[in-house]
């Protein structure tokens, strides 16, 4: 049972709401398409995009960022400038993500650690 201090804040929220005081999302896709054009664009840079030869830019990074794709981000990074065991490890990461439908701390640390060594470069070169 929600306390009285739960329901004024929902309240609050629904009044805030209907007054338009939240920032409304820059996208127009829903977010059950945005999870599956996300796989999607997973399943297809996976197939399509050889080791080292990807054209992935920093505004397309900050775009993948912003509705949530970090999977997607941290392959593209690797298959840009990591080496194949650590696309290895990212792939696998990213599917046992899929498997299970949530990512373990352990696991998100692991991609974390190996995406944001390259992160640094891809400012670099987006500012050449």
């Amino acid at each position: 049972m929600p306390s009285a201090k739960q329901i004024a804040w929902r309240k609050k929220f629904a009044k805030m709401s209907k007054a338009g005081k939240f920032k409304k999302s820059k996208t127009k896709i829903s977010r059950k398409a945005q999870l599956g054009m996300g796989m999607r664009a997973y399943q297809n840079a996976k197939k399509s995009i050889s080791h080292g030869k990807t054209n992935f830019t920093l505004a397309e990074f900050e775009k993948n960022e912003d509705i949530n794709y970090h999977a997607e981000n941290a392959l593209e990074l690797v298959k840009k400038y990591g080496t194949k065991s650590e696309i290895k490890k990212i792939e696998a990461i990213n599917k046992r993500h899929k498997k299970e439908g949530r990512l373990a701390h352990d696991q998100w640390k692991k991609r974390v650690e190996i995406s944001d060594k390259y992160y640094d470069r891809l400012v670099a070169d987006s500012k050449k």
